[in-house]
């Protein structure tokens, strides 16, 4: 997209409290949980059109981080209201632990930013920025 000149936004998801469902409910319930927010994170996403945008595509990262790319997003509005839906649909329904019996509350932090052009790495970087101020106040979205 960069090389094509074509709009494109960025966004990092973090979930929030992760890593205490690893330690009290085992490995194996975090991977449960990892599936499910990913099946959720892939429900708000837009698929290819007619008109030639690209699908979005979501990559995981690392743990329990994943990076989302938005072909066709031009600002900051549009992305917000796609950060929006992802936590929004993350909070609003607890994860269920079949093995465990027992359903956890999870919230998502989301950091993102729109190509405006200069150096990969900075913007990539610049994004990272974001999710670190979302990080900071839990369960909420900044981008700019």
């Amino acid at each position: 997209m960069i090389a094509q000149g074509k709009p494109f936004g960025v966004l990092f998801t973090d979930l929030d409290e992760f890593g205490a469902i690893n330690k009290k409910y085992g490995q194996p319930a975090g991977d449960e949980v990892l599936m499910q927010a990913a099946l959720r994170i892939t429900e708000q996403l837009r698929e290819q059109e007619e008109t030639g945008r690209e699908r979005d595509i979501v990559f995981r990262i690392g743990g329990d981080e994943s990076a989302i790319v938005l072909p066709g997003v031009e600002n900051r509005e549009n992305l917000r209201i796609v950060a929006d839906k992802i936590r929004t649909s993350i909070q609003s329904v607890p994860f269920d632990l079949p093995y465990r019996n027992v359903q956890v509350p999870l919230s998502v932090s989301i950091g993102g930013a729109v190509w405006e052009g200069g150096k990969t790495g900075e913007f990539m970087d610049h994004v990272g920025q974001h999710l670190v101020e979302a990080k900071s106040e839990r369960d909420t979205v900044s981008v700019k």
